[in-house]
């Protein structure tokens, strides 16, 4: 994913957080003081220093070692994400699951070491999981975990969320305009591109890499990309993606890209992970009941036939494919 910004000039201040680089992008003219964008890159860091697995201190570590033995009190910022996230696992039929850490684990992905567990390991984990297993009591804030062994991991949110806030920054200090992005494959724009409706993204053709196959234009919209093609593994002469079906506990097929839309960054996030396990109909039918939200659903060929390029969704703006031999659009959806 990669933000189609060649043609404009955008002052562009980066920094290296959550594994990928953030970049805030710009009309100079927005910025009169560069010290506002850096503190909204802070943020950023806050996040990660809150939502990180990986810092035992984090205020996420720090919950996944306490909730499991009673209620534990969290940051109001945490347990409104946490509540979003809990809204979104319903919404999906509980393909985006928080809880999934432990599968995540079992197969390897954590470490980037990808391997095919066996089916008492598989059990084992599911029987970690669940986003039902989640208590929330508005009430005093407090978080608890009904299953043993569980554990939450915002990593499919996370990068959306980190944009949200540091949006909020931005916003707060007067800029109007602007976008910004967590790796290229979660970006949040609002305002508009100069001389543009909105602002231009690319989306990248999930089997030739450094290759654009369609743009959108976001205004006021996050966008999210998940795909199979950056991390997966082959054993016993399959490929297994990184993608994981909580309600399997089996790797997702089927799918090559799904690209989400939504109001904010951390739904968009969340929602491009759902709908990679959902499949065409299911998204076609959460776009319909959810007019806020579009996807641009990519499934893999079938014997070896066309590339199928299935957009979705009434808040989809400014679609428009580059020309490619051997790809598709398809206007209805289809069955997987």
């Amino acid at each position: 994913m990669m933000a189609d910004v060649s043609q404009t000039r955008l002052l562009r201040l980066s920094r290296h957080a959550m594994a990928c680089r953030f970049e805030v992008l710009s009309p100079p003219e927005t910025i009169t003081d560069l010290q506002t964008a850096y503190e909204a890159l802070d943020v950023v860091d806050d996040v990660e220093d809150m939502l990180s697995v990986y810092r035992e201190d984090s205020a996420l570590s720090r919950l996944n070692r306490q909730a499991s033995k009673g209620p534990t009190r969290v940051v109001s910022d945490l347990f409104a994400l946490l509540q979003e996230a809990h809204r979104l696992w319903k919404e999906t039929d509980g393909c985006f699951d928080i809880t999934i850490g432990p599968l995540i684990a079992c197969w390897g992905f954590s470490h980037r070491e990808g391997r095919i567990p066996s089916l008492s390991e598989l059990k084992r984990a599911q029987n970690k999981i669940g986003t039902q297993f989640l208590e929330l009591n508005t009430a005093d804030l407090s978080v608890s975990f009904t299953r043993d062994e569980m554990s939450l991991n915002l990593g499919a949110i996370g990068k959306g969320y980190a944009l949200d806030c540091a949006k909020r920054k931005l916003c707060d200090s007067g800029i109007d305009t602007s976008i910004i992005h967590g790796g290229y494959s979660s970006i949040l724009a609002w305002g508009k591109e100069p001389h543009q409706n909105g602002w231009s993204v690319g989306i990248r053709h999930p089997l030739i890499p450094g290759k654009r196959l369609a743009k959108v234009e976001l205004l006021n919209q996050g966008l999210s990309t998940s795909g199979s093609g950056e991390q997966f593994f082959r054993a016993q002469g399959k490929r297994f993606c990184h993608l994981l079906d909580p309600r399997s506990g089996f790797p997702v097929e089927g799918m090559l890209s799904v690209t989400a839309i939504a109001p904010s960054a951390a739904e968009a996030d969340a929602l491009s992970t759902a709908f990679f396990k959902l499949g065409v109909e299911k998204v076609a039918r959460y776009c319909d009941n959810h007019p806020e939200v579009a996807a641009v659903v990519i499934p893999h060929p079938v014997g070896g036939g066309n590339l199928r390029v299935v957009p979705l969704g009434s808040a989809l703006r400014g679609f428009e494919m580059e020309e490619h031999q051997g790809v598709e659009v398809i206007d209805t959806p289809l069955r997987i």
